[in-house]
């Protein structure tokens, strides 16, 4: 796809020519699952059974394995069933189709920030905790900047991704903010084989190469895992800079990442390594050759001791290194460096107090460390955290939450956070949940202590308050899942950038209040024993305490939907369309000038065909290797997206690939 400006007749013309591209395309695909039902028989290929989906015990709302059905909070699980029918090829990819989520982007880092519910403040990715087998990452100096992580982590060793939608704060510390995302891992119990090769290639000349590999015995599991992917990526042309230069943009990049998760005796770990390089990154957005760099070094180890039959004692220890390089275009085409470790050592007990009445308490502390080539000397800080939840199962039908954090940051004072939560389930088929949740985001290294001509740090500033208000109304059966969702939040003490004397450089403040309102829609149905459909949509929108509305870098509304249809015991077909609705304009909220295209709404149709050569070949096992094609961005569309760190001066970058296709051959030993 190439991009040219296109006059306002023509952009309407495009309009109305993809919706009826959408118009005769819906039915031919209605129409060819129709087909497809009626040729199906009952075995099935995938196990795609609702059931099993809706029985999966989840650990991210509580710390400890309990039911999704009476998981306090808005809680959703994605299966790793689905990311392999669906054919996702990175987190972002699954990120974006998960409801009110979507992966935004800069020009410095591109496509490193997770936006939920609209909440966008600030230019890192602070607004969501992520966490892998529940420890979480940051940056110690910006609090987040996860464009490695969404672009490489290996899809062949998550088992699922379990979110909350809302705080978890109490639990978690800062930036549990607008929600928490946690990445579980494979066991042995949930991997078919020791060993899995997978090689890719596609379109702009993209190549890929996956391994993993299980060990497993008598008191040991562990899971190896590299991923390795460089891609040519797409040159976008016709594309403005701050500067009024119209050139290419290019969007290639290579990636090498190294995992390996388990446990030994009664130690657990998980480490990371990451090296991600991509061709456009840098503190200016000037069309000139710059790339943005990228490297972590991750691990988390924990200790697990039994004191009795209902009560256990928990260590962990987390050391997280981030290495983040970008041209800043100066006179002397400078290279600024960020260099950043946080460590954190946790101790916490769990248990039950009673049959009916549990608890969790404990104490957290983290030391943070940083500095930047340009712009500040080394930095370090601590932070000192007292947790308490206690769930309390009134009868089988009903559950209490109550949590409180005491959060204790060094460069400020102290404040508490806290959580309440009912559960109630009404005959067989109903459930209704409702909370208030409070979430604090705390200043990091940068907003603290950065001191450069362009920019200096506040050792005053306060975390970022948000308290959320929120009710879940779902329905189930063996056949279907549905949930209807309302939320209202307000945050507090925003963390802006303001000039506060002049001649001096921009610093940042505590300042404003931001008002967030939703509602989301969303349901898995077993159409038949090998049809599936899925679907979620909302709507949310946003008022500052000064009026403006919905500047939030997200849409207000989007709807997305797909089917996995598994055609025969060796053919497994799916479709997902995401209609993404208008995205800011910028020019609009802020009066920063139109370089490039308002981002428009557009649909983000993909397929994904997967055939078991070992139900036709004799040479291979069955369900031991697969080919799988999948195609993306089937309607081509032009994909904008604002500039999250625009600086003033830009307003839009292309956000994703035109048309492109990718083929994988896996076999697993």
């Amino acid at each position: 796809m190439i991009y040219k400006h296109k006059s306002g007749m023509q952009i309407k013309y495009n309009i109305n020519h993809m919706i009826k591209k959408l118009f005769w395309v819906s039915p031919i695909l209605f129409f060819s699952f129709t087909v497809f039902s009626e040729v199906s028989n009952n075995e099935n290929l995938f196990s795609l059974s609702l059931e099993e989906l809706l029985q999966v015990e989840v650990t991210v709302a509580s710390r400890k394995e309990e039911g999704i059905n009476f998981a306090v909070g808005n809680v959703t699980v994605y299966s790793s069933k689905e990311i392999k029918a669906f054919g996702e090829r990175n987190l972002r990819d699954v990120l974006d189709r998960m409801t009110s989520m979507q992966v935004i982007t800069s020009h410095v880092f591109p496509h490193h920030k997770l936006s939920l519910r609209g909440a966008n403040t600030g230019i890192n990715d602070t607004n969501v905790l992520v966490l892998i087998n529940g420890n979480p990452i940051r940056n110690a100096n910006g609090g987040g900047s996860s464009g490695a992580l969404y672009n490489g982590i290996s899809l062949s060793m998550i088992d699922r991704i379990e979110v909350i939608r809302g705080p978890g704060s109490i639990l978690y510390g800062s930036n549990a903010f607008a929600g928490v995302i946690n990445i579980v891992t494979k066991t042995s119990e949930g991997v078919s084989s020791l060993t899995s090769i997978e090689a890719t290639v596609g379109t702009f000349n993209s190549q890929g190469l996956d391994v993993s590999s299980q060990l497993s015995g008598k008191n040991y599991d562990v899971l190896l895992g590299a991923n390795l992917e460089k891609n040519d990526g797409e040159s976008f042309e016709n594309i403005t800079d701050e500067f009024g230069n119209t050139g290419t943009y290019f969007s290639g990049f290579e990636q090498t990442t190294l995992m390996a998760t388990g446990t030994i005796g009664q130690f657990s770990f998980t480490s990371l390594y990451t090296d991600f390089e991509i061709d456009n990154g840098g503190g200016l957005f000037k069309l000139v050759d710059q790339s943005y760099y990228d490297e972590k070094k991750y691990i988390a180890v924990g200790y697990d001791i039994e004191l009795s039959n209902s009560w256990d004692l928990k260590l962990n220890y987390l050391y997280n290194d981030q290495i983040l390089k970008w041209q800043v275009n100066n006179p002397q085409n400078s290279q600024q460096v960020s260099d950043s470790n946080e460590q954190l050592a946790e101790i916490y007990a769990q248990g039950n107090i009673t049959e009916t009445v549990g608890l969790i308490a404990g104490v957290s502390r983290s030391l943070l460390k940083g500095e930047f080539a340009l712009g500040s000397e080394q930095h370090e800080f601590w932070r000192l955290s007292y947790f308490v939840q206690t769930s309390v199962s009134v009868n089988p039908t009903t559950k209490i939450v109550v949590g409180f954090q005491w959060n204790r940051p060094q460069e400020s004072e102290g404040d508490q956070s806290s959580r309440l939560g009912l559960v109630k389930q009404f005959g067989e088929n109903w459930r209704l949940k409702l909370s208030y949740g409070e979430a604090f985001r705390a200043p990091f290294g940068t907003e603290l202590f950065v001191d450069s001509p362009g920019l200096a740090g506040n050792p005053t500033l306060k975390p970022e308050q948000m308290k959320t208000y929120e009710a879940q109304l779902i329905y189930e059966d063996m056949k279907k899942n549905l949930a209807i969702s309302l939320y209202s939040s307000k945050q507090s003490e925003t963390i802006t950038r303001s000039v506060l004397e002049a001649a001096s450089p921009p610093s940042f403040i505590n300042q404003g209040e931001i008002d967030y309102q939703g509602v989301e829609i969303e349901g898995k149905i077993l159409m038949t024993d090998r049809l599936m459909f899925t679907f979620n949509a909302n709507y949310q929108t946003s008022e500052t305490d000064t009026g403006i509305k919905d500047d939030s870098f997200a849409p207000n509304e989007m709807i997305k939907t797909g089917f996995v249809y598994e055609y025969s015991n060796n053919l497994s077909f799916a479709l997902f369309n995401s209609f993404i609705g208008k995205g800011t304009d910028l020019n609009e909220t802020k009066g920063i000038p139109l370089n490039n295209p308002v981002p428009k709404s557009y649909n983000l149709l993909t397929a994904n065909l997967i055939w078991d050569l070992g139900q036709d070949i004799q040479q291979f096992e069955k369900g031991a290797t697969f080919i799988t094609i999948y195609l993306d961005n089937i309607l081509d569309e032009d994909i904008f997206a604002p500039d999250v760190i625009n600086r003033g001066r830009n307003n839009s970058l292309p956000s994703h690939y035109g048309f492109n296709a990718s083929i994988s051959f896996k076999h697993t030993f």
